[in-house]
């Protein structure tokens, strides 16, 4: 190694060293005095979450005797826990003096030393011990002094004689706890739950929010007060269990009338846990909420999470939770129960909700009154709302005889009764149930299931609409809405007169309808379906029979046949008969149509290859001639995973016994294979069963014959398998790289032997 990294080395090994040093010597806070200064000054001590400790030292001082040392400290902000004399043999007095009488109400540490023996050298005077008592920003130590004699003076190691003033010195910081603790048990600094009061213990909630910063108030069981998150970040309140920690009383943070019970304003990630919210006495309006996201309209508030939260009414008044008056977005509302209000969830002025495993409930016994009920589960008014996994039930608009018929195009009045309410403002879209029975929701006994103006804000699927008094769905103006998989309460889907349980208006699209409820409820409705015989050569003729099934209720009305794969109707007959006179293979399409089912009409259609070939000559017997007639696809739509089974007859035209092997491909990809011995002049049926887990159509081919079947679902992906030649260097590719690597051995040799 050459000087030049040596020396380089060395300098980088001196820079760490200084470095460390300068870090270890700041990492106590001290007190401490030089030559040349005039005052003691302490250095950045900060207190947070527990105890900082303070040291007092002297450095280079000769000849020093009878110093009398105090640290003042306002005992509003920080509490003197202890102090420990140092490593001063003169300390004759060490004390810590509460409410000093000549400094205002102080507190301070008083550190006397023997004034008959003086002392060179470098001196720790005491320690003290601080705790914070509440959240401050940085502050001054009020006073604090150091003198003996008369003048109050010392000399340095120079003998050169300073005087020292009693002076204020250097700030310490009480920083914000990070976790907070509250409970209504606590009194004060005697009973803080081992915690300091004022400062990480509370008996307010309110208390512990102002305190914490960006981190957890623990609320233990017990009642208390209404409370807001204003302008700060980053906050959990987690109480105890809903029914454990209750909040019963309301107040608007800005004016104290009683508005709500909790607020979060213009603050992000913001957690409300295991909390109650208990009416004690109705609120002063109806529109008072127990949780309000925003109370001023230039302010917003993202990222919230509302968990097993407890909401109880009190005579069917206020909100139970209300997102605005400005935009709150990505609000997840999740295992909350909210019974008894005026409306169960507020979203509005832009808001975005995601509501997963609540329970929304009005009265669930008995004649409801228009002074106790849950008007509305879920209003959406200029807002987005996501509802899965949950249950809302006995919404009402009070006290009246059923059946109620509704005039054409009425909308409840003032969105009262609605178990989900979407106003007609453009931005509201409203999802309920989702993709399959995992998000499944239940709305059960309203007076309106689900009612939204324009049926292009709503889609409902894979729900139980059951016993809703006048509407299951109603949609007020077009395009349709999008509910087709649901459980109407019966295998024959919802009925189409107010008043007998459960229709839909039009403006819906409810078909097919599930056979069940979730989970295991498969999706019914029209399915198209035929059989052919006869024909197989050229001028033969082949008879079609429809064996389709119609909706359950109902009965098939329409049929159009497309017998030759033109995209021609060639028949509207139920059971038609075709001849075709050349050879070839034929894809036939019936689609069948229930014209007068239920108000609607449903629709479902079924495809078949028929192949002809041409008859054998006669004179001659002729070598085995194997092909592949009459594909079949059976089902056609099939859920997820659900078994389709793919169907074709082996036929032999020749005059010779012979064998084919026949392959199923799905999507370009051969899946199974079968190999069948067929006489002459007979056919053999080979049946290959398979299914997809993903959504989609698939196409299918066997033996040049196509068709297809789709998986039922929201969307498709399709899966693009790369070549060899796209993604790897192949086999040429590697057969070069091994060239050149034997070609730079042998050179490594030749130059090696040449030395």
């Amino acid at each position: 190694m050459s000087m030049k990294w040596v020396r380089a080395l060395s300098r980088t090994f001196s820079a760490i060293m200084v470095t460390s040093l300068l870090v270890l010597s700041m990492a106590a806070p001290m007190v401490s005095a030089a030559p040349g200064d005039n005052e003691v000054w302490v250095q950045a001590v900060e207190l947070q979450d527990g105890a900082s400790t303070v040291t007092v030292e002297l450095r280079d001082f000769d000849d020093l005797a009878g110093c009398n040392f105090w640290l003042y400290v306002d005992p509003d902000w920080a509490y003197i826990e202890s102090c420990t004399a140092g490593n001063f043999p003169g300390v004759t007095t060490l004390a810590i003096v509460r409410d000093v009488p000549s400094s205002s109400g102080l507190d301070a540490v008083s550190c006397i030393l023997d004034d008959t023996v003086n002392h060179d050298g470098n001196f720790v005077m005491f320690t003290a011990v601080l705790k914070p008592v509440e959240t401050h920003s940085a502050v001054t130590f009020p006073y604090t002094g150091i003198g003996w004699g008369n003048p109050p003076s010392f000399r340095d190691k120079d003998s050169v004689a300073l005087t020292v003033d009693y002076t204020n010195i250097t700030t310490y910081e009480v920083l914000a706890p990070t976790e907070v603790w509250v409970d209504d048990s606590f009194t004060g600094p005697t009973d803080d739950g081992g915690h300091t009061w004022g400062y990480n213990a509370f008996a307010t909630i309110q208390g512990g929010i102002d305190a914490v910063s960006a981190s957890t108030v623990h609320v233990a069981a017990g009642n208390y007060g209404a409370f807001k998150v204003d302008n700060k970040n980053d906050v959990n309140v987690l109480g105890a269990g809903p029914t454990n920690t209750v909040i019963n009383t309301f107040t608007n943070p800005s004016t104290g009338a009683q508005t709500a019970m909790a607020y979060v304003n213009n603050s992000d990630n913001v957690v409300l846990d295991g909390i109650g919210f208990e009416w004690t006495t109705p609120p002063v309006t109806a529109s008072n909420s127990a949780i309000h996201y925003q109370y001023c309209d230039a302010c917003e508030v993202n990222n919230v999470t509302i968990d097993g939260i407890m909401i109880a009414g009190n005579a069917g008044d206020g909100y139970g939770i209300q997102l605005g008056s400005s935009p709150a977005s990505n609000v997840s509302i999740t295992r909350t129960t909210i019974t008894n209000c005026n409306v169960g969830v507020y979203v509005h002025s832009g808001s975005e909700a995601t509501i997963r495993n609540c329970t929304i409930t009005g009265v669930s016994s008995g004649s409801p009154t228009l002074a106790s009920y849950c008007s509305t589960g879920v209003y959406v008014s200029e807002g987005k709302a996501v509802i899965t996994g949950s249950t809302i039930q006995d919404c009402s608009r009070g006290a009246y005889s059923y059946p109620t018929a509704p005039s054409a195009g009425d909308i409840p009045s003032n969105r009262k009764g609605c178990g989900v309410y979407v106003d007609c403002d453009t931005g509201n879209l409203v999802t309920i149930g989702g993709d399959g029975c995992a998000s499944s929701c239940s709305i059960l006994n309203n007076d309106w299931g689900i009612c939204s103006v324009y049926g292009d804000r709503l889609t409902c699927n894979h729900c139980s609409i059951v016993d809703n008094r006048e509407y299951g769905v109603y949609v007020g103006y077009p395009p349709a809405a999008h509910c087709e998989y649901n459980w109407w309460g019966a295998a024959d889907g919802p009925s189409h007169s107010p008043g007998l349980g459960d229709p839909v208006s039009s403006n819906v699209d409810y078909t097919p309808w599930l056979d069940g409820p979730c989970p295991g409820g498969d999706p019914i409705g029209i399915d198209a379906k035929f059989r052919a015989a006869g024909g197989g050569k050229p001028g033969d003729a082949v008879k079609f029979t429809d064996i389709s099934t119609p909706p359950p209720g109902c009965t098939i009305d329409r049929w159009e046949w497309d017998l030759d794969g033109d995209g021609t109707i060639d028949s509207t007959q139920p059971n038609p008969t075709f001849v075709y006179y050349r050879a070839g293979s034929y894809i036939v399409t019936l689609t069948v149509y229930s014209d007068h089912c239920n108000l609607q009409t449903f629709r479902d259609s079924y495809t078949l290859t028929i192949t002809i070939v041409k008859e054998a000559d006669k004179d001659r017997v002729e070598d085995a001639k194997m092909s592949v007639a009459y594909l079949n696809i059976d089902p056609m739509q099939v859920l997820p995973n659900q078994e389709v089974i793919v169907s074709a007859n082996v036929c032999n035209q020749g005059g010779e016994r012979g064998t084919k092997t026949v392959a199923l491909m799905v999507n370009g990809t051969a899946q199974q294979s079968q190999t069948v011995s067929v006489s002459p002049g007979a056919c053999q049926q080979v049946t290959f069963r398979t299914s997809q887990p993903i959504p989609g159509t698939y196409q299918v081919a066997v033996d040049g014959m196509v068709g297809q079947f789709s998986v039922l679902g929201t969307k498709t992906v399709t899966k693009n398998v790369p070549t060899e030649q796209e993604t790897g260097i192949g086999t040429a590719g590697i057969i070069a790289i091994v060239v050149v690597i034997i070609v730079l051995i042998v050179g490594l040799v030749v130059i090696f032997k040449k030395e």
